[in-house]
């Protein structure tokens, strides 16, 4: 049986993967970490086997070890490289996002920061970063979720939450599949949920909209009351 790095095809992979700072395909990651990790079964083959049972890496890092060991292509070796995988991702991003003291000052920080929450997915997400007044980073929530078709956005869900972690800052973001432009109905839906935080004195301080590399701030594009940061 091959080992993950027993060839330089599979190092050149690795490589590709080092070196594209976040521009890699989920089903690329998996089959450089189920490379040679089965002695049966493509890996690629299981990769795209997988990615059609979940919504993106995230749901595949998350399936029981149980499931995924018996699978041709995966077997115990690939079923422990997935799972340390999404373990190493889960806490990279507990260190960040409950850590208490980091602060998300500028646009920048902000879109690199929430653009994590959107690699791999296969449908629309809507995710809510709460801040403190000194914008300390409090946690982040799903709000919504759905298709081209639009989201339904819980306004009780977004109250409940800023609630339960006493957010005095409010960002949003979703992603599109078809370009990073607001669509009218993202824009009705940003202003009233600007003007339901508005009574709550929480400030929406901006609504981005990701598509693959793609930005858009809401509040750049005039959508929104609120000034610059």
């Amino acid at each position: 049986m091959r080992g993950l790095y027993d060839s330089s095809r599979e190092n050149d992979m690795l490589i590709r993967l080092i070196e594209a700072e976040g521009n890699v395909s989920d089903e690329e990651i998996l089959t450089a970490l189920l490379d040679g990790a089965s002695p049966t079964g493509s890996p690629r083959e299981a990769a795209r086997r997988l990615l059609a049972e979940c919504s993106g890496l995230w749901e595949v890092c998350d399936m029981p070890y149980s499931k995924l060991a018996p699978m041709s292509g995966v077997g115990e070796k690939g079923a422990r490289l997935i799972k340390l995988c999404g373990a190493a991702v889960k806490s990279i991003n507990a260190e960040n996002s409950t850590e208490g003291h980091r602060r998300l000052y500028t646009d920048e920080e902000i879109v690199d920061y929430m653009r994590r929450m959107f690699v791999g997915l296969r449908v629309e997400r809507m995710y809510m970063l709460l801040l403190s007044a000194q914008y300390k980073i409090l946690g982040s929530v799903l709000v919504a979720q759905g298709d081209s078709g639009g989201m339904a956005v819980d306004k009780k869900l977004i109250i409940h939450e800023i609630i339960k972690y006493g957010a005095a800052n409010v960002v949003l973001a979703h992603n599109h599949f078809a370009g990073a432009l607001p669509s009218a109905s993202d824009v009705v839906t940003t202003r009233a949920l600007e003007n339901l935080l508005s009574e709550m004195d929480v400030s929406l301080m901006d609504h981005f909209v990701f598509c693959e590399n793609e930005v858009k701030s809401m509040r750049k594009s005039g959508y929104l009351k609120t000034g610059e940061l």
